[in-house]
């Protein structure tokens, strides 16, 4: 099944019924096709702003790659359960069983970490929408931050949890040593973003 070809209505019935899937994961990317198409709407409600407008075509990839990112959050979970299915009887599928695992835990964790960069840079955007945006659609570029942050920090998690499971150092160092500078660059982003917020609204 493709979840991001579902309606809304559709899309929240699956998430909330008995399957592991569509998840945390698959609505971190959600959130951040939310942001992506929230911050272009803001941009085309802007006037004379070059520079703004020069972020459209990359935000009009980011909303395609976040919504395929859904569906590939639910491939990889998947495809680590189909391993973890895997006989275990003998050394030989032990082994086997072994390597299916951590490819599979690989996969499930570069999802996520591809998440995290699609919000991370959204996050950064959206703090030039909001100053340099339609004031009168201010709060609607903090919410597209707000979404983004969401996404960031679940997709963070998702990562962690897959990296928890992980052997290969190799892989998986790099992998954290990045996304929690990315978190820790965001939870900057949003306390700047929010007191701007707050000085211009509230």
């Amino acid at each position: 099944m493709s979840f991001k070809k579902l309606t809304l209505e559709e899309f929240t019935s699956e998430l909330s019924g008995g399957s592991a899937t569509p998840g945390g994961g698959s609505v971190a990317a959600l959130a951040t096709a939310l942001s992506s198409s929230l911050l272009k709407m803001v941009i085309n409600l802007t006037k004379d702003n070059a520079e703004l407008d020069s972020f459209s075509a990359d935000l009009d990839k980011d909303i395609k790659d976040a919504l395929h990112l859904i569906d590939r959050d639910c491939d990889s979970f998947n495809e680590v359960m189909e391993a973890y299915r895997l006989p275990k009887e003998s050394e030989a599928e032990k082994e086997k069983r072994r390597e299916a695992i951590e490819e599979g835990l690989k996969n499930a964790t570069l999802t996520p970490f591809d998440t995290m960069k699609v919000s991370f840079k959204l996050l950064q955007i959206s703090l030039k929408v909001a100053r340099e945006g339609n004031k009168n659609a201010i709060s609607d570029a903090g919410v597209a931050g707000f979404q983004a942050y969401a996404a960031v920090k679940g997709a963070y998690f998702n990562v962690k949890i897959n990296t928890s499971s992980l052997d290969d150092e190799e892989f998986k160092s790099p992998i954290n040593k990045e996304a929690e500078k990315m978190l820790e660059e965001s939870n900057q982003m949003i306390a700047r973003l929010e007191e701007y917020l707050i000085e211009q609204i509230c």
